[in-house]
C-alpha cells in the first residue's frame, strides 16, 4: 500500500468519526418529553396490560371450562365402563352357573362310580382279565375325576371343607342330625354331597350330616350304664 491509499484511508476514517460525534451530541440536545406525553404513554400501556389481562383471564376460565367438560366426560367413560363390565361379568356367571352345576353332577356320579369299584372286592373265581378289566375301569375313573377337578379350579371353583368343621348355615344344608357322644354338638359327620365355592361365592352348598349330641338327662343316663357296664 502506497503513501497516497494509506492518507486515504486515514481522511475517510476521520471523517467517519466525525458523523458518529456529531450523531452522539444531536441525540445528546434532544429536549426530554413533557410530562403530559410521559403521562399519556404510561396511561397507554396500563389499558394495553389491563387488556391483555383481560384476555388472559378470559382464555383461562376457557380452558378451565374445557378442561372440567374433559373430566366430566372421562369420568362418565369411566363409569360407563365399569358398568358395561359389571354386567358382562355378571351376565358371563349366569350363563355359566347352569353348565358348572352340571358338571358337578358329573362329577358326583364320578364320585359314586369310584366309591363303588373301590368297596367292591373282587369274588375268589374271578379270572385275572375281569380283576385287570376292573383295575382299569377304576383307574379311568381316577383319572376323568382329576381331570374334571382340574377344569373346576382354572374357574377358581373349590370344594367347601366340610366334614369335622362346625355347621354353617350359609355354605352347608343338613340332611340328617346324629346323635353321637364322641363329637360335639353342631360338628358335621359326614358330607353326604360336596359343596363349591366359586371365586368365593356360594356355587352349591355341602349337603350334610351333623351331630346335635345329647341332652343332660342323656348324657346322665349314659354315664350310668358306662358305670353300671
Amino acid at each position: 500500500m502506497d503513501d497516497i491509499q494509506k492518507e486515504t484511508l486515514v481522511r475517510e476514517f476521520r471523517a467517519y468519526l466525525d458523523m458518529v460525534d456529531l450523531a452522539d451530541e444531536e441525540d445528546d440536545t434532544a429536549p426530554p418529553p413533557d410530562l403530559h406525553t410521559l403521562l399519556n404513554e404510561l396511561a397507554t400501556l396500563r389499558t394495553e396490560v389491563r387488556t391483555q389481562a383481560r384476555q388472559f383471564k378470559t382464555s383461562l376460565d376457557q380452558f378451565r371450562e374445557v378442561f372440567d367438560t374433559l373430566r366430566i366426560g372421562y369420568d362418565t367413560l369411566v363409569a360407563e365402563s365399569s358398568r358395561r363390565a359389571s354386567d358382562h361379568q355378571a351376565l358371563r356367571r349366569e350363563t355359566l352357573r347352569p353348565l358348572l352345576l352340571q358338571v358337578l353332577d358329573v362329577r358326583d356320579r364320578i364320585v359314586k362310580s369310584l366309591d363303588v369299584l373301590t368297596g367292591l372286592a373282587p369274588p375268589a373265581w374271578w379270572c385275572r382279565e375281569s380283576r385287570t378289566l376292573m383295575e382299569n375301569l377304576r383307574a379311568g375313573q381316577e383319572m376323568s375325576l382329576r381331570r374334571l377337578d382340574q377344569l373346576l379350579s382354572s374357574y377358581q371353583i373349590r370344594p367347601i371343607e366340610a366334614r369335622g368343621q362346625s355347621h354353617n348355615p350359609f355354605t352347608m344344608t343338613v340332611v340328617e342330625i346324629e346323635s353321637r357322644i364322641d363329637v360335639a354338638a353342631g360338628i358335621v359327620t359326614e358330607e353326604v354331597r360336596r359343596g363349591f365355592l366359586w371365586n368365593e361365592e356360594l356355587l352349591r352348598p355341602a349337603d350334610v350330616k351333623v351331630n346335635r349330641g345329647l341332652s343332660a338327662a342323656q348324657n346322665v343316663l349314659t354315664s350310668a350304664n358306662d358305670i353300671q357296664g
